[in-house]
């Protein structure tokens, strides 16, 4: 099962990651590790260690890429 039916949709992945795609599209596609944190984490509250299962996530589909602590959307 992808999505689980008992859990609030607000602490997915899925809806997370695309609050990080969200946040990276509003700053022209790049922005800092931290900055993107912090950006997201006004949306919606959450850790850094779930935040940081998200980026990992978006990564793993080729949706994002980092180079030297700068996250970016990939082409």
């Amino acid at each position: 099962m992808i999505i689980n039916k008992n859990t609030n949709p607000r602490r997915e992945i899925y809806y997370l990651g695309a609050l990080a795609i969200e946040v990276l599209s509003d700053q022209s596609g790049r922005i800092s590790l931290i900055e993107l944190f912090h950006k997201v984490n006004k949306k919606e509250d959450i850790t850094m260690s779930l935040f940081l299962l998200v980026l990992d996530w978006l990564y793993l589909t080729d949706t994002i890429e980092q180079d030297q602590g700068v996250i970016k959307l990939c082409s």
